[in-house]
């Protein structure tokens, strides 16, 4: 409300001052030569190009004489006119030109400032529905897909530095780097909500939204899938085994704590797939079934899925950092950054 009121005073105070001066203007009295005078001179305060060399003159002809010449696009500053001659300043000059030589300059493009997130759009496909973020940027030149574990606790926290947010996470290191975000929420409503189980539907339903977002943000040419745990397995599992033709945009993925071999059947790989998308695996060095309340093999399933994807021809990258165990908590966004690099 403070600035508010602020303004408002500043509106009431320019109306007074503005009906102060009509009121002593209409006291003053104008003779009829200085009244065709005003009526020749328009002031007009603004910025103008010249479109050709230009001859600035002292007085509003050509009678008079030239004090200096303009370059062809020089900006100069109108102050007023006279007939078809501007009187304008450029620099330590003020003169008379012709005005049919001036044009106006177009305004500069604004700098795109940061672009909004939108949290929670819903997106139906394969006789599912569910929801998805999006983290965008100016001009982006791919899309980073992240795909959370089970349970979806990164997507339902996305601002938490755990793994979508902070200086750290996932978005701000895609951002860095030119890549918009976008976390989807798997379709599975059966249970503990999973990416890896009912593979074929869950794969069906995120390449559909993955066509299109490439449709609503056609710049962003490369596709980067990202998951984590049930998000990797999927990843590696169903959805590129049986949707090749996600890598023909170039890109990569990244699988997280985990990232086995096909479970689905493998529509194969062609040689073009195959050089514009590379592998890369991040595994803690502990995260095996011996610490796992799920006997879940994490760093077992890594290891197979890169041998798998590295014999069917595809360039592969791994790091198993000792002592990691299945949390990941604040290492998502360096992992992701270091596979954007390579």
């Amino acid at each position: 409300m403070k600035q508010s009121s602020t303004l408002l005073r500043k509106i009431a105070s320019l109306g007074f001052a503005s009906a102060l001066v009509t009121g002593l203007l209409a006291g003053v009295t104008t003779t009829p030569a200085l009244a065709a005078n005003t009526a020749k001179m328009v002031v007009k305060a603004n910025i103008k190009q010249t479109t050709t060399g230009l001859n600035m003159r002292s007085g509003a002809a050509t009678s008079y004489k030239i004090i200096t010449v303009l370059k062809k696009g020089e900006k100069v500053t109108v102050k007023s006119t006279s007939g078809t001659w501007s009187k304008v300043v450029s620099g330590k000059h003020t003169g008379w030109v012709s005005s049919k030589y001036l044009k106006p300059v177009a305004p500069s493009a604004p700098s795109p400032g940061p672009t909004a997130s939108k949290t929670n759009l819903t997106f139906t496909a394969a006789g599912v529905t569910s929801k998805f973020h999006v983290f965008p940027v100016t001009a982006a030149k791919g899309i980073l897909f992240y795909l959370d574990g089970d349970g979806q606790w990164a997507f339902d926290n996305a601002s938490s530095s755990y793994a979508l947010g902070g200086s750290n996470g996932i978005v701000e290191q895609a951002r860095k780097r030119g890549y918009m975000t976008v976390a989807v929420r798997t379709p599975d409503r059966q249970g503990t909500p999973t990416w890896w189980e009912d593979g074929a539907k869950n794969s069906a339903y995120f390449d559909a939204l993955r066509n299109e977002l490439g449709k609503q943000y056609p710049g962003a040419k490369e596709n980067w899938l990202t998951g984590y745990s049930g998000g990797a397995q999927f990843l590696t599992q169903s959805y590129l085994p049986q949707h090749p033709e996600a890598m023909l945009a170039g890109g990569g993925a990244v699988m997280m704590g985990g990232g086995g071999t096909p479970e689905l059947k493998v529509k194969g790989f062609t040689k073009a797939q195959r050089d514009a998308f590379t592998m890369h695996w991040y595994t803690g060095a502990a995260d095996t079934a011996a610490n796992s309340d799920e006997n879940y093999d994490a760093l077992g399933e890594a290891k197979a899925g890169k041998a798998w994807y590295a014999k069917a021809g595809f360039r592969t990258a791994s790091s198993y950092p000792k002592g990691v165990d299945h949390d990941l908590s604040g290492r998502f966004g360096s992992a992701i950054g270091t596979a954007l690099d390579r």
